[in-house]
């Protein structure tokens, strides 16, 4: 009867600790999604505008600051953004309190972000959202909105 009993306990036990062995980090939306933009933000500060353009979704919708209204498809952000690779250089950035909020295969990434220059100078501070969609098992960005922290309006 004792055995039993400790058989019961012990078990499950084990069952739960193989389970959480077996758990992938990569499961993560919410660390994957960051490494994603990091790893964008990295290359883009090289000046490589392709690594944007990489985690397009064909639907991508845009907005930026020195747009007048939204850009539709891969395509036109494509255009958009291949006569500025290579003409700039961000060597480094902040990402303030990111955000993730998963809802099944869709989620929404928020940030604070501050752009420095060459002499460490805060050159540059935007607040962004991205909007992803998993397809396939590969996060796609299907929406980036850049807009400046605290505009002056007139």
């Amino acid at each position: 009867m004792l055995t039993a009993l400790l058989l019961l306990t012990i078990l499950p036990a084990f069952a739960m600790i193989g389970a959480a062995q077996t758990a992938n980090p990569a499961d993560d939306p919410t660390a994957e999604i960051i490494a994603l933009e990091k790893a964008m933000l990295d290359r883009w500060g090289t000046g490589d505008t392709y690594s944007f353009i990489e985690l397009a979704a064909p639907e991508i919708t845009y907005f930026d600051p020195s747009l007048e209204k939204r850009l539709n498809g891969r395509e036109a952000f494509e255009r958009f953004l291949a006569p500025l690779k290579g003409t700039f250089r961000v060597p480094r950035y902040e990402i303030i309190d990111p955000k993730v909020q998963v809802y099944g295969e869709a989620a929404v990434l928020s940030y604070n972000m501050v752009d420095y220059d060459e002499k460490g100078i805060n050159a540059f501070r935007m607040n962004v959202t991205e909007v992803y969609v998993r397809r396939d098992g590969r996060w796609g960005l299907v929406h980036s909105h850049f807009s400046i922290t605290k505009p002056r309006i007139k």
